[in-house]
Protein backbone atom coordinates (compact mmCIF):
# COMPACT_ATOMS: atom_id res chain seq x y z
CA UNK A 1 0.00 0.00 0.00
CA UNK A 2 2.89 2.29 1.17
CA UNK A 3 5.00 1.76 -1.73
CA UNK A 4 2.01 2.15 -4.20
CA UNK A 5 1.53 5.25 -2.90
CA UNK A 6 5.01 6.20 -2.65
CA UNK A 7 4.98 5.35 -6.55
CA UNK A 8 2.25 6.83 -7.43
CA UNK A 9 3.02 10.20 -5.57
CA UNK A 10 6.51 10.61 -6.87
CA UNK A 11 5.04 10.34 -10.66
CA UNK A 12 1.69 12.36 -9.92
CA UNK A 13 2.14 14.48 -6.49
CA UNK A 14 -1.99 16.05 -7.00
CA UNK A 15 -3.40 12.53 -7.81
CA UNK A 16 -1.93 10.73 -4.45
CA UNK A 17 -1.50 11.08 -0.61
CA UNK A 18 1.54 13.02 0.50
CA UNK A 19 3.93 11.30 1.77
CA UNK A 20 6.27 13.89 2.84
CA UNK A 21 3.30 14.99 5.95
CA UNK A 22 2.26 13.24 8.97
CA UNK A 23 -1.42 13.50 7.97
CA UNK A 24 -1.22 12.09 4.88
CA UNK A 25 0.78 8.92 5.68
CA UNK A 26 -1.89 8.56 8.46
CA UNK A 27 -4.20 8.22 6.07
CA UNK A 28 -2.83 5.28 3.66
CA UNK A 29 -4.30 2.14 4.44
CA UNK A 30 -6.29 -0.42 2.08
CA UNK A 31 -9.43 1.41 1.66
CA UNK A 32 -8.38 3.98 -0.41
CA UNK A 33 -7.90 1.03 -2.92
CA UNK A 34 -11.02 -1.40 -1.69
CA UNK A 35 -13.42 1.16 -0.05
CA UNK A 36 -15.27 0.85 2.93
CA UNK A 37 -18.61 0.71 4.19
CA UNK A 38 -18.29 4.29 4.86
CA UNK A 39 -15.81 5.39 2.33
CA UNK A 40 -15.14 5.74 -1.23
CA UNK A 41 -11.72 3.80 -2.91
CA UNK A 42 -9.58 6.81 -4.23
CA UNK A 43 -9.84 7.11 -7.93
CA UNK A 44 -6.03 7.49 -8.15
CA UNK A 45 -5.32 3.78 -7.46
CA UNK A 46 -8.12 2.30 -10.05
CA UNK A 47 -6.93 4.74 -12.71
CA UNK A 48 -2.89 4.06 -12.34
CA UNK A 49 -3.11 0.77 -10.67
CA UNK A 50 -5.99 -1.02 -11.91
CA UNK A 51 -3.64 -4.23 -11.91
CA UNK A 52 -3.27 -4.14 -8.11
CA UNK A 53 -6.66 -3.18 -7.55
CA UNK A 54 -8.12 -5.82 -9.74
CA UNK A 55 -5.77 -8.50 -7.50
CA UNK A 56 -7.08 -6.50 -4.37
CA UNK A 57 -10.69 -6.80 -5.19
CA UNK A 58 -10.28 -10.53 -5.73
CA UNK A 59 -8.83 -11.33 -2.77
CA UNK A 60 -10.66 -9.03 -0.44
CA UNK A 61 -11.91 -11.50 1.95
CA UNK A 62 -8.48 -12.03 2.64
CA UNK A 63 -7.13 -8.25 3.28
CA UNK A 64 -10.38 -8.12 5.70
CA UNK A 65 -9.58 -11.25 7.58
CA UNK A 66 -5.91 -9.86 8.19
CA UNK A 67 -7.06 -6.56 9.38
CA UNK A 68 -9.55 -8.13 11.70
CA UNK A 69 -6.97 -10.39 13.62
CA UNK A 70 -4.62 -7.94 13.27
CA UNK A 71 -6.42 -5.21 14.66
CA UNK A 72 -7.58 -7.38 17.74
CA UNK A 73 -4.52 -9.18 18.28
CA UNK A 74 -2.77 -6.24 18.20
CA UNK A 75 -4.99 -4.11 20.40
CA UNK A 76 -7.32 -5.64 22.12
CA UNK A 77 -6.68 -9.66 22.75
CA UNK A 78 -5.00 -12.99 21.74
CA UNK A 79 -6.90 -14.18 18.64
CA UNK A 80 -5.80 -17.92 19.21
CA UNK A 81 -9.18 -20.20 20.08
CA UNK A 82 -7.40 -23.79 19.67
CA UNK A 83 -5.16 -25.56 17.41
CA UNK A 84 -2.76 -28.76 17.79
CA UNK A 85 0.53 -28.55 19.40
CA UNK A 86 3.80 -30.29 17.70
CA UNK A 87 5.05 -33.68 18.94
CA UNK A 88 8.43 -33.20 17.08
CA UNK A 89 9.53 -30.42 18.65
CA UNK A 90 12.81 -28.87 17.26
CA UNK A 91 15.99 -30.65 18.88
CA UNK A 92 16.88 -28.54 22.29
CA UNK A 93 14.03 -27.03 22.20
CA UNK A 94 12.51 -27.35 25.52
CA UNK A 95 16.18 -27.28 27.15
CA UNK A 96 16.52 -24.30 26.02
CA UNK A 97 13.41 -23.32 29.00
CA UNK A 98 15.17 -24.93 31.32
CA UNK A 99 12.58 -28.26 31.02
CA UNK A 100 13.48 -31.84 30.65
CA UNK A 101 11.89 -33.51 27.17
CA UNK A 102 9.54 -35.38 29.62
CA UNK A 103 9.05 -32.56 32.06
CA UNK A 104 4.96 -32.68 32.39
CA UNK A 105 4.85 -29.31 32.02
CA UNK A 106 6.23 -29.82 28.36
CA UNK A 107 2.79 -29.29 26.59
CA UNK A 108 2.22 -26.59 28.29
CA UNK A 109 5.08 -24.80 25.86
CA UNK A 110 5.25 -27.24 23.42
CA UNK A 111 5.29 -25.22 19.64
CA UNK A 112 2.12 -25.12 17.53
CA UNK A 113 1.55 -27.33 14.50
CA UNK A 114 -1.65 -25.80 13.96
CA UNK A 115 -3.35 -22.53 15.57
CA UNK A 116 -6.97 -21.85 14.81
CA UNK A 117 -8.52 -18.47 14.58
CA UNK A 118 -11.34 -17.06 16.18
CA UNK A 119 -13.91 -16.65 13.23
CA UNK A 120 -15.37 -13.26 14.96
CA UNK A 121 -12.68 -11.88 17.15
CA UNK A 122 -14.34 -8.52 16.78
CA UNK A 123 -16.85 -9.95 19.54
CA UNK A 124 -17.64 -8.46 23.09
CA UNK A 125 -15.75 -11.06 25.34
CA UNK A 126 -18.96 -11.62 27.15
CA UNK A 127 -20.62 -12.67 24.28
CA UNK A 128 -20.71 -16.56 23.55
CA UNK A 129 -18.54 -17.88 20.93
CA UNK A 130 -20.33 -18.90 17.81
CA UNK A 131 -21.03 -22.10 16.60
CA UNK A 132 -18.74 -23.13 13.60
CA UNK A 133 -17.97 -26.21 12.24
CA UNK A 134 -13.91 -27.13 12.50
CA UNK A 135 -13.99 -27.31 9.08
CA UNK A 136 -14.93 -23.92 8.61
CA UNK A 137 -12.46 -22.46 11.05
CA UNK A 138 -9.46 -20.37 9.52
CA UNK A 139 -6.07 -21.72 10.54
CA UNK A 140 -2.92 -18.97 10.68
CA UNK A 141 -0.92 -21.40 8.87
CA UNK A 142 -3.97 -21.33 6.06
CA UNK A 143 -4.50 -17.56 5.95
CA UNK A 144 -0.47 -17.30 5.68
CA UNK A 145 -0.60 -19.38 2.29
CA UNK A 146 -3.36 -17.22 0.81
CA UNK A 147 -1.69 -13.97 1.86
CA UNK A 148 1.61 -14.73 0.50
CA UNK A 149 -0.33 -16.02 -2.86
CA UNK A 150 -1.70 -12.43 -2.11
CA UNK A 151 1.51 -11.00 -1.92
CA UNK A 152 3.09 -12.44 -5.29
CA UNK A 153 0.40 -11.73 -7.08
CA UNK A 154 0.05 -8.15 -5.99
CA UNK A 155 4.17 -7.56 -6.32
CA UNK A 156 3.57 -8.67 -10.44
CA UNK A 157 0.74 -6.74 -11.28
CA UNK A 158 2.49 -3.44 -9.75
CA UNK A 159 5.57 -3.82 -11.63
CA UNK A 160 2.91 -4.01 -14.59
CA UNK A 161 0.97 -1.26 -13.21
CA UNK A 162 4.62 0.71 -12.23
CA UNK A 163 5.78 0.37 -16.09
CA UNK A 164 2.94 2.07 -17.49
CA UNK A 165 2.90 4.88 -14.60
CA UNK A 166 7.01 5.69 -14.30
CA UNK A 167 9.54 6.03 -17.12
CA UNK A 168 12.21 3.38 -15.65
CA UNK A 169 15.94 4.49 -16.92
CA UNK A 170 17.17 0.91 -16.37
CA UNK A 171 15.22 -2.36 -17.31
CA UNK A 172 17.33 -4.44 -15.48
CA UNK A 173 18.40 -4.59 -11.84
CA UNK A 174 21.79 -2.57 -11.29
CA UNK A 175 25.49 -4.65 -10.10
CA UNK A 176 25.08 -3.45 -6.59
CA UNK A 177 29.17 -2.07 -5.05
CA UNK A 178 30.41 -1.35 -1.69
CA UNK A 179 33.23 0.95 -1.82
CA UNK A 180 35.66 2.77 1.78
CA UNK A 181 34.44 5.77 2.13
CA UNK A 182 36.37 7.50 4.91
CA UNK A 183 39.26 5.35 6.50
CA UNK A 184 41.23 5.82 9.47
CA UNK A 185 38.43 7.32 11.77
CA UNK A 186 39.65 7.17 15.75
CA UNK A 187 37.12 5.66 17.72
CA UNK A 188 36.42 6.50 21.48
CA UNK A 189 34.58 4.52 24.30
CA UNK A 190 32.85 7.38 25.57
CA UNK A 191 30.97 10.31 24.57
CA UNK A 192 33.52 13.22 24.88
CA UNK A 193 35.94 11.12 22.87
CA UNK A 194 38.70 11.27 25.09
CA UNK A 195 39.38 7.21 25.51
CA UNK A 196 40.32 6.18 22.81
CA UNK A 197 39.83 2.34 21.30
CA UNK A 198 42.85 0.26 20.70
CA UNK A 199 43.46 -1.56 17.66
CA UNK A 200 40.69 -0.68 15.55
CA UNK A 201 40.25 2.05 13.29
CA UNK A 202 36.98 3.26 11.98
CA UNK A 203 36.06 3.20 8.12
CA UNK A 204 33.05 4.67 6.65
CA UNK A 205 31.55 1.81 4.32
CA UNK A 206 29.28 3.48 1.29
CA UNK A 207 26.93 1.61 -0.71
CA UNK A 208 26.00 2.58 -4.78
CA UNK A 209 24.76 0.57 -7.97
CA UNK A 210 26.86 0.55 -11.50
CA UNK A 211 26.94 3.89 -13.07
CA UNK A 212 26.13 5.94 -9.95
CA UNK A 213 28.31 7.15 -7.42
CA UNK A 214 27.48 5.50 -3.81
CA UNK A 215 25.76 7.42 -1.35
CA UNK A 216 27.26 7.27 2.18
CA UNK A 217 26.84 4.97 4.41
CA UNK A 218 27.58 4.08 8.22
CA UNK A 219 30.73 4.25 10.52
CA UNK A 220 32.20 0.30 11.47
CA UNK A 221 34.70 -0.35 13.27
CA UNK A 222 37.78 -2.50 11.66
CA UNK A 223 40.52 -4.03 12.09
CA UNK A 224 43.46 -1.70 12.46
CA UNK A 225 46.16 -3.94 11.05
CA UNK A 226 44.32 -3.49 7.66
CA UNK A 227 45.14 -0.44 5.15
CA UNK A 228 41.68 1.43 3.70
CA UNK A 229 42.20 3.64 1.20
CA UNK A 230 39.06 6.00 0.24
CA UNK A 231 37.59 4.44 -2.83
CA UNK A 232 38.65 1.13 -2.35
CA UNK A 233 36.02 -1.81 -2.83
CA UNK A 234 35.26 -3.80 -0.54
CA UNK A 235 33.52 -7.55 -0.45
CA UNK A 236 29.45 -7.42 -0.98
CA UNK A 237 28.24 -9.35 1.65
CA UNK A 238 30.20 -10.66 4.87
CA UNK A 239 33.58 -9.77 6.00
CA UNK A 240 32.73 -9.29 10.04
CA UNK A 241 34.18 -11.08 12.59
CA UNK A 242 31.09 -12.14 14.78
CA UNK A 243 33.31 -13.20 18.12
CA UNK A 244 35.52 -9.94 17.68
CA UNK A 245 32.41 -7.06 18.44
CA UNK A 246 33.23 -3.57 20.23
CA UNK A 247 30.90 -1.48 22.73
CA UNK A 248 29.14 1.59 22.00
CA UNK A 249 31.93 3.85 20.23
CA UNK A 250 32.03 8.14 19.22
CA UNK A 251 33.75 9.29 16.75
CA UNK A 252 34.31 13.23 15.31
CA UNK A 253 33.02 14.15 12.12
CA UNK A 254 35.72 14.96 10.10
CA UNK A 255 34.36 18.05 8.09
CA UNK A 256 32.60 19.85 11.14
CA UNK A 257 33.99 18.19 14.45
CA UNK A 258 31.26 17.53 15.74
CA UNK A 259 30.67 14.35 18.16
CA UNK A 260 28.89 11.72 16.59
CA UNK A 261 28.11 8.23 18.14
CA UNK A 262 29.24 5.36 15.62
CA UNK A 263 26.35 2.56 16.43
CA UNK A 264 24.14 1.71 19.38
CA UNK A 265 25.54 -1.45 21.97
CA UNK A 266 28.03 -3.42 20.04
CA UNK A 267 29.37 -3.80 16.37
CA UNK A 268 31.44 -6.46 14.73
CA UNK A 269 34.83 -5.90 13.67
CA UNK A 270 34.76 -5.70 10.03
CA UNK A 271 38.38 -8.17 8.67
CA UNK A 272 38.00 -7.88 4.96
CA UNK A 273 40.48 -7.60 2.78
CA UNK A 274 39.90 -4.69 -0.33
CA UNK A 275 39.39 -6.72 -3.42
CA UNK A 276 42.35 -6.15 -6.04
CA UNK A 277 42.34 -2.80 -8.01
CA UNK A 278 41.53 -4.85 -11.47
CA UNK A 279 37.92 -6.24 -9.56
CA UNK A 280 37.23 -2.56 -7.97
CA UNK A 281 35.19 -1.27 -11.08
CA UNK A 282 31.86 -1.45 -10.05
Amino acid sequence: MYAMNALGFGARPNDFQDITTEKGLRSIAPWLVLGSSNRSAHPAFSLYFSRVSSVWHQHRDVIEEVQRQHDVSKHRSSIYRGGQSRMDPPPGFYARLGLSDDHPRRFDFAPMAEVILDPDPKRPGSFPRPQVKHEDLQTLEGLCVEFATLVEASCRALLDDAKQLVQLTHTAILDRFVVVGQAGIALFSDEQCRVPIGGIQGIRMDFGHGGYPAEPGRVTPACAGIEYRVGDQLPLRGGHDMSRRVGQAWFRHPDSGDIVRAWWSSSAVYVAQPLPPQAADP
